[in-house]
């Protein structure tokens, strides 16, 4: 039998403490999702931010930017940007000043198990 669950809300958030490529999100077995990710400057510098959807068994590169290097203004909120992720897809963040940039992944989360 195939059972199918689906849930609409949060999915993944952070705010990296770091400017070098961070993990969101990694999409569990069995699991896929339709998710709107939304970027916010929480600081008072301009920023820049670079987003990666990277499928299963690949690594970070730049064949696999969703965005790269955009500039946020400080105390906004950005472009959203619709992601797909498949089993084992991971989403990837980082940007230009540490602890200021976050990032915020919502939407649809569909479950297929089979017993």
């Amino acid at each position: 039998m195939i059972t199918k669950t689906s849930e609409r809300g949060w999915i993944a958030s952070q705010c990296p403490a770091v400017t070098t490529s961070t993990l969101l999100y990694t999409a569990p077995a069995n699991t896929e999702i339709d998710g709107v990710l939304r970027i916010a400057n929480t600081g008072i510098l301009q920023a820049t931010y670079t987003i990666s959807h990277v499928p299963t068994g690949q690594s970070v590169g730049q064949a696999y930017y969703l965005a790269y290097n955009i500039t946020i203004s400080p105390s906004s909120v950005t472009n959203e940007f619709s992601v797909h992720c498949g089993p084992g897809d991971m989403i990837y963040i980082s940007s230009s000043v540490a602890n200021t940039v976050t990032f915020h992944l919502s939407g649809n989360t569909r479950v297929t198990t089979i017993s």
